[in-house]
């Protein structure tokens, strides 16, 4: 996703060049990676916000783990992929 940002971003910096005048094709086309810039920022944002979460609730888990309180569901959860660990190596 960042990848496809910077090469939005690099085709609207390389139309900004080409031209002080842009015709119309160029700027639909300049109007067409704005919009995808847009909407990348927007996915990066949401991304960036699900894995801070993600991350919080792990801490969050493995704190308590630390501290010796264990949700029943995550200790099952656990177990399962100590499981799946354990067939995968055997």
């Amino acid at each position: 996703m960042l990848k496809r940002l910077k090469q939005a971003l690099n085709g609207l910096s390389q139309l900004a060049y080409t031209s002080n005048a842009p015709n119309k094709r160029q700027t639909q086309h300049i109007d067409t990676l704005q919009a995808q810039i847009k909407s990348l920022q927007q996915q990066l944002a949401d991304a960036e916000r699900q894995h801070r979460e993600v991350v919080s609730i792990y801490r969050t888990h493995l704190l308590s783990a630390a501290q010796g309180h264990m949700d029943e569901d995550v200790q099952a959860a656990l177990l399962q992929i100590i499981r799946m660990r354990q067939e995968f190596v055997c």
